[in-house]
């Protein structure tokens, strides 16, 4: 049997026990794109702890899943990395959840992490980071069977390089039904974060929602990954710049013509017991589509 990655946030991100889990993730319904696409290859969601970024993350998934209901592989992108951090793939071992495990298919991750020169991960040594244990109850929720490749990208990566290597992989490994999902929080605001540009107040958090984010969310939904990846770091609109771009890029070269925002908002907002603007995190769920048919990767 596998060696199991621990579920350090269970119990504080989101739901330690089965039924809770499910509960919640059966409570927040599908965010049914505006124009809708002919099909979808993948999507962007948050990464907060479910009280904060829960319902944009399952609504966007449950809306990827209306369109990909069969998918033989999850491709999650993600990782708080910074500029010179390597390129991180996780080989071995299964994802523990409250709703059962979340396997790996390590002989794919293991050649493109060897393709990539990256840096390996397992279940007993691992990168410790939230941006991708809080969504595998999720995915596990919506897709039980299905399996996900984890990989880390730094936003100074060679983005395109980083997606042809994945691409070419599941090619190889016969791999025909796949999405990426990126796991990417936006801007992160005010004194908590060392970041408040524009002081204080409601003018203040116009401007994260109308100038920062909207910037970045310009970018995805033009599947731009060159300047997604250039902006994330200097605009601070993101934390995780190399997994925005390299989700852009596959879902470009799975042949998505575009990305839709299906919902934008901010750690204030989706508070259950909102208190004043002091600290917070701008969250969306941007669907990666075509309005022709057929986009498998």
């Amino acid at each position: 049997m596998p060696s199991l990655r621990p579920a350090e946030l269970a119990g504080s991100h989101y739901p330690q026990a089965e039924a809770e889990c499910r509960d919640q993730l059966n409570g927040w319904p599908p965010l049914a794109p505006l124009t809708p696409f002919a099909s979808a290859v993948g999507c962007i969601i948050p990464h907060g702890g479910w009280r904060y970024a829960g319902r944009i993350a399952t609504g966007t998934l449950k809306t990827l899943q209306n369109y990909k209901q069969r998918t033989e592989l999850n491709v999650v992108i993600g990782g708080h990395l910074e500029p010179g951090d390597p390129v991180r793939v996780f080989i071995e071992g299964d994802w523990e959840t409250p709703l059962g495990a979340v396997p790996t298919p390590t002989s794919l991750a293991e050649t493109i992490a060897i393709g990539l020169s990256a840096e390996p991960e397992t279940a007993e040594e691992y990168y410790d980071d939230n941006a991708v244990e809080v969504l595998m109850p999720i995915l596990k929720h919506l897709w039980p069977n299905t399996p996900a490749l984890v990989i880390g990208v730094p936003p100074d990566a060679p983005i395109g390089v980083v997606a042809q290597e994945i691409t070419k992989q599941l090619k190889s490994h016969q791999v025909t039904s796949a999405v990426v999902i990126g796991s990417v929080d936006l801007t992160h605001y005010g004194p908590d974060y060392r970041f408040r540009p524009q002081g204080s107040g409601p003018a203040a958090y116009r401007w994260v929602l109308k100038e920062n984010d909207a910037s970045l969310l310009r970018h995805l939904e033009k599947l731009d990954a060159h300047a997604i990846a250039w902006e994330g770091p200097r605009k601070r609109n993101t934390c995780s710049a190399g997994a925005a771009a390299t989700t852009a890029a596959l879902a470009k070269k799975w042949q998505a013509d575009r990305g839709q925002c299906l919902v934008h908002s901010t750690s204030w907002d989706e508070d259950n017991q909102p208190s004043d603007m002091h600290s917070y995190i701008g969250y969306a769920g941007v669907l990666f589509g075509c309005d022709a048919e057929d986009t498998s990767s």
